[in-house]
């Protein structure tokens, strides 16, 4: 890890010690010449063909400040020489131009005062800044991904959470059509059943309906026929049970037979021939007559049992038969 953090530095390295080497050469070479300027030269050495005063130095012959002067320490000033001697004087020739004065004592040196160059950067301490801010970064970045895979996560669950409502829904709603369905159906065969039962009841009440008109017409027709016997039979009781109540009959001495008198009794004989009850329906207006009846029909008891199909008629009441009879003075 650590050899392949160097190589990954390495360029980014180079270029900063580079840097700091520019920098420092600049800082050192603004400091010697703000403390050394440059000296001219001196007005002797720049002198005129032919004669004449000396010119000032061309300007190529300044020197250029084209990088960091010498560290070297400056050469020791030169001695005075004395003037020359002068020159015959010649006829007719042009006067020597005059000597140049004799040069200035240069001043003593200050002495320099050396800054002490500043140190280089320091390689570790780089490193380990540059390694800080890459762990700083891959950090970042790492927070990044893991803040986007976060996200990532919730949003799939977020979808997996609505995917999954979706379905329960989905499958409720199957669920309720299927019960819904499923009840529709057995309201259907309910309803089926119950109008096949129906139908079948119709019928059977009508089949029903119809045996009973059948029996209750055969049961009439017989019942009318029975009655038609049993009237024949109470006609004939009845008649039997007169002639017995005759057969007991006095007339009362005071009452004469051609008086005409008619009484109207109603007679209840049990089905063993007993005598129930004796009630004067109608009287005739004699007291002695109607009294002389009943002690007739009083006097006939036990009478003979009335047959059994009298129970057909109306006559019969369930445990008694009801006769009614007319007695009048002139036939008994």
């Amino acid at each position: 890890m650590r050899a392949s953090r160097a190589d990954r530095l390495g360029p980014f390295l180079g270029r900063s010690v580079v840097g700091h080497v520019v920098a420092v050469v600049a800082v050192l070479t603004a400091g010697h010449l703000a403390i050394h300027p440059p000296r001219p030269l001196p007005p002797s050495q720049f002198v005129k063909e032919g004669g004449g005063p000396p010119t000032a130095p061309p300007a190529a012959a300044v020197p250029k400040t084209a990088g960091p002067p010498s560290v070297a320490p400056p050469p020791p000033p030169k001695a005075a020489t004395a003037p020359p001697p002068p020159p015959p004087p010649a006829a007719k020739v042009a006067p020597p131009p005059p000597l140049p004065p004799p040069p200035l004592p240069k001043p003593e040196p200050k002495p320099q005062v050396v800054h002490p160059a500043p140190k280089g950067p320091d390689h570790a301490l780089v490193e380990k800044k540059v390694e800080e801010k890459s762990l700083a970064d891959i950090r970042e970045r790492l927070a990044a991904r893991r803040a986007e895979a976060q996200r990532e996560e919730e949003k799939s669950q977020r979808q997996e959470a609505a995917r999954q409502r979706q379905q329960k829904a989905a499958r409720q709603q199957a669920a309720e059509a299927t019960r819904l369905e499923r009840e529709r159906q057995q309201l259907a065969d309910t309803i089926s059943r119950i109008k096949a039962e129906e139908q079948t009841r119709v019928a059977e009440a009508r089949a029903g309906a119809e045996r009973e008109q059948r029996v209750a017409a055969i049961r009439a027709a017989a019942a009318s026929q029975a009655v038609v016997v049993a009237e024949g039979h109470r006609s004939t009781y009845q008649e039997g049970v007169g002639r017995a109540i005759k057969s007991n009959f006095t007339l009362p001495p005071n009452v004469p037979k051609e008086s005409k008198l008619v009484t109207k009794m109603r007679v209840r004989v049990d089905l063993a021939g007993e005598l129930l009850d004796v009630v004067l329906e109608s009287p005739s207006g004699n007291q002695y007559f109607d009294d002389a009846v009943e002690r007739a029909v009083k006097k006939s008891t036990p009478l003979q049992p009335p047959p059994d199909d009298l129970s057909l008629l109306d006559a019969f009441d369930g445990s008694a038969v009801t006769l009614y009879f007319e007695f009048r003075s002139d036939e008994l």
